[in-house]
């Protein structure tokens, strides 16, 4: 939902929490490069806080789906980093699997980060239960931001999204998330030995495996990269690439 400080305050009978997150100052200056931004800053009493939204990884929306997820930033994060909806998706797991709304977002006291739709809160905080949801990663967000102004929880935007067709979507997002983590559990199997030799001491060894890339068409990125990032047919074409790889090298003593 959409509420200034002041309304969140006549709402619960509290301001929002108090934070600092001038830490993020450094990291998105470092971001934005050259271009001059201004230092995070809480709203003021009057100034519209929007409904925000967390891009995380297939791992922590899986979590969320399961009831387990613990946090929303990750476990090297200086701080928690949201968006608003005009600002597009981080990363490629959103449009793949979908991603999580805050839906009280003023009860995590987030900041303005100083850049254009970015919005920033303390690092271990989490949105009270029934106040953060999923939405799937194909629903327009633009278009669906409109519709969540005055929708406080997740009850009501299982509401907006058609109840029992938002019910349908989310097992659809759950056996997605399942698959996708199964298969890259079994990709992690064949490239965790690879990327040891490729980090490893053994330069005969590294240069081996770099021919042996170099012929199979595969890349350190294909390696190195989340496997999420990386399309799924560009998946499906190194994943038996990978195994084959790990089979023919890794088994190999580091120091041969």
């Amino acid at each position: 939902m959409r509420e200034t400080p002041a309304q969140h305050r006549a709402r619960t009978g509290a301001w929002p929490p108090a934070s600092d997150v001038s830490v993020a100052g450094p990291v998105l200056g470092s971001v934005a490069g050259s271009v001059a931004s201004p230092a995070p800053r809480p709203p003021l009493a009057d100034e519209p806080c929007p409904t925000l939204y967390r891009d995380v990884g297939p791992q922590a929306l899986s979590a969320f789906l399961d009831g387990t997820l613990a946090r929303l930033s990750g476990p090297d994060a200086p701080c928690l980093f949201l968006r608003d909806a005009t600002l597009p998706p981080y990363g490629a797991s959103a449009p793949q699997f979908g991603l999580l709304v805050l839906l009280q977002p003023l009860s995590l006291g987030p900041w303005l980060s100083g850049q254009e739709g970015i919005w920033v809160a303390e690092r271990d905080r989490m949105p009270a239960a029934g106040t953060l949801a999923a939405v799937p990663g194909d629903e327009p967000l633009a278009a669906l931001d409109t519709r969540l102004v005055d929708v406080p929880d997740a009850a009501g935007l299982r509401e907006t999204l058609g109840g029992a067709r938002y019910d349908e979507r989310l097992a659809a997002m759950r056996e997605a998330l399942r698959a996708y983590l199964e298969d890259w559990r079994s990709v992690e199997r064949a490239s965790r030995p690879l990327r040891a030799v490729l980090d490893g001491t053994s330069t005969p060894r590294r240069r081996e495996l770099l021919a042996a890339m170099d012929v199979e068409g595969v890349t350190e990125k294909d390696l190195r990269a989340p496997w999420f990032h990386l399309s799924p047919a560009r998946r499906d074409a190194v994943r038996p690439l990978l195994s084959s790889l790990a089979a023919r090298i890794a088994p190999q003593r580091e120091d041969a």
